[in-house]
């Protein structure tokens, strides 16, 4: 009989790491399957272009099963719980799925439910948030209907799923307005927990006449009255609020025990190993790493994931670790994301596509570029060409 990894999500980090494990495990002896609720893959950096109008929403989805490997299986259903003891993951309809090991690339789930009045009668109305395809459609359906007042872009907390969305959407929302000539009519704010912006986000909402409110923790949304409230005592009032709510681990890995108090996957740093089960492993989001929480992260951390369990499996020691790859990755729990969200957006369109192209056909299977590459915002690995 053969052996079994399952991997739980096939988002970014899933559908990278199963594709590395079916290139390293030899396929007579070792079945991998992939498990997610749906067929549908977004290109999450493209949401935010989706939201401003640059592109329509179908320009950022794709079929699951287009990006996985021949010789993976994909299982439709939502995983609710995992047996970690027995090595058995449950579905919601039922069916049980035993594995040899397992990789949760479970992601972080926004939880704007977190902020006290956030969900109220103007979510996705005059609240809106780009963390998902809803939302980024929501805020595009809101936009014209702002023709004057305050546009608030608000960073709710640390960590978040690509913490330079906040910043990205602040000059996205000042280019926008600008081009319809309403900027003269709209202040726009930036809020953020952070104390203070980095040197290069400050000179950029600098020289687009962005009102910055740095430390503002917010405490609550008062939905009558249309402000935001920091535990400062701060009062936000807005026309139309763009959040990046909290994120939290998903609930697979809550109701399962396998979380922190985040609900993120305890890993080894080294080799993105379960603290508590030898034979689970986290990439991506799942893991409580203290990094930011972006595709790069997320190639990273797969690229590891896909050489140590292959050793483990096969009784060897782990032949890559994560801390040697380090200089790529932007290490400490803040990280504004300015590199990556500036050199992406360089070279405007042309570029947008260029890297979205990137994503689907390079990045996903873990193929050589095709191209040099003179980015510090590109990992290290694809910088020397060599497919994981």
């Amino acid at each position: 009989m053969r052996r079994h990894v399952v991997v739980i999500g096939a988002g970014a980090a899933g559908t990278m790491v199963a594709h590395r494990l079916r290139r390293r495990l030899d396929a007579a002896t070792w079945a991998v399957t992939v498990i997610d609720r749906d067929d549908q893959h977004a290109y999450r950096p493209g949401f935010a272009l989706v939201a401003f109008g640059t592109w329509p929403p179908s320009a950022v989805v794709r079929s699951r099963h287009a990006f996985l490997p021949d010789g993976v299986d994909l299982v439709l259903a939502e995983a609710r719980q995992v047996d970690a003891d027995a090595s058995v993951v449950l579905l919601a309809d039922g069916r049980r799925i035993a594995y040899d090991h397992l990789v949760l690339a479970t992601g972080a789930v926004p939880r704007p439910d977190l902020v006290p009045g956030m969900t109220g009668p103007q979510w996705q109305r005059s609240v809106v948030d780009v963390s998902s395809l809803e939302g980024a459609t929501a805020l595009r359906e809101a936009l014209p209907t702002l023709r004057q007042g305050r546009l608030v872009v608000h960073l709710a907390e640390l960590p978040v799923t690509a913490p330079g969305t906040a910043l990205e959407l602040t000059l996205l929302a000042d280019a926008w307005l600008r081009r319809r000539g309403l900027r003269d009519g709209v202040e726009l704010v930036h809020a953020s927990p952070l104390p203070e912006p980095s040197a290069g986000a400050a000179g950029l909402l600098g020289r687009h006449g962005v009102v910055v409110e740095a430390g503002f923790r917010v405490e609550r949304l008062d939905g009558d009255r249309q402000l935001l409230v920091g535990h400062d005592g701060r009062e936000l009032p807005f026309d139309l609020l763009v959040t990046v709510p909290p994120h939290r681990g998903a609930g697979v890995v809550t109701r399962s025990g396998l979380g922190d108090e985040l609900g993120y996957v305890p890993v080894d740093r080294h080799t993105l190993q379960s603290r508590a089960f030898a034979n689970l492993y986290a990439v991506g989001d799942a893991t409580d790493l203290p990094t930011a929480r972006t595709t790069r992260t997320a190639w990273l951390t797969a690229r590891v994931v896909g050489r140590t369990l292959p050793d483990h499996a096969a009784g060897r020691a782990p032949s890559a670790s994560l801390d040697r790859r380090s200089r790529a990755l932007p290490l400490g729990p803040v990280d504004d994301g300015l590199t990556d969200r500036v050199a992406g957006a360089r070279g405007g369109a042309p570029g947008r596509a260029a890297a979205r192209w990137l994503y689907w056909h390079v990045a996903l299977p873990g193929r050589p570029l095709p191209l040099p590459v003179h980015t510090a915002a590109v990992p290290t690995g694809l910088r020397r060409h060599a497919p994981a």
